[in-house]
C-alpha cells in the first residue's frame, strides 16, 4: 500500500501523487463508497484520479535519484532492440507492448533504440518515420517525467542531464 505523498507510476496517468488514503469523501458514481482509494494527483497534468487500493492497474514507487542516475550510467550498455520485420503494425505492437510494462529500463531501451534510429535517419537526410516519433514521444515522456521527479529537475531538463551524465570525462 501506497503512503500519501508517494510518488508512484500510474498507468495511463504516469506520475502521480498520492493526495489521500481511504474511502472517498464525496460519493463518486459508479464507485464502491465502503472501498479504500488512492486519490492521485497527476504531476504532469491536471485532475485527479480516484484508484481502489486492491486495483490490477499497473502502479509501482518513482525511482529514486540513486536509481534514476543507475539507469542513465546504464545506457551506453543496454542493448538496441531486435530490428523489426519492417511491418510498421507489428512494430507498433512492439512498442506498445515495452510502454505497457511501465519498467523503466524497457523504456530506457525503446528510447536508446528510437534515439539510434533517429540518428541513422539524419545520417541519410531522412527524418524519422510517424510510427517511431510518436513512440519516441511517448517513451521520452513515461521516462522524462519519471526521472524528473527522481532528480528534482524538470522533465525539460532531463535530456541534457542524461548527455552530460554520458559525456566523457573532460581532462582537467
Amino acid at each position: 500500500m501506497f503512503e500519501q505523498d508517494s510518488l508512484i507510476v500510474y498507468a495511463g496517468s504516469g506520475v502521480c501523487r498520492v493526495g489521500s488514503v481511504g474511502k472517498l469523501a464525496r460519493p463518486v458514481p459508479g464507485q464502491d463508497k465502503e472501498r479504500l482509494y488512492y486519490t492521485l494527483v497527476p504531476v504532469y497534468g491536471g485532475g485527479v484520479v480516484y484508484v481502489p487500493v486492491d486495483t490490477a492497474v499497473f502502479m509501482r514507487p518513482v525511482m529514486d535519484a540513486q536509481q534514476a542516475d543507475a539507469l542513465i550510467d546504464a545506457l551506453p550498455e543496454t542493448p538496441l532492440l531486435a530490428p523489426g520485420s519492417g511491418d510498421y503494425r507489428q512494430q507498433a505492437e512492439q512498442y506498445r507492448a515495452i510502454l505497457r510494462t511501465y519498467r523503466a529500463e524497457d523504456l530506457a531501451q525503446l528510447l536508446k533504440t528510437l534515439w539510434q534510429r533517429q540518428k541513422e535517419y539524419r545520417a541519410r537526410g531522412k527524418a524519422l518515420g510517424k510510427v517511431d516519433r510518436q513512440f519516441l514521444q511517448m517513451a521520452q515522456q513515461f521516462l522524462f517525467e519519471e526521472l524528473a521527479c527522481a532528480l528534482h529537475i524538470g522533465a525539460d531538463e532531463v535530456e541534457v542531464y542524461i548527455q552530460r551524465r554520458l559525456a566523457p570525462a573532460q581532462p582537467e
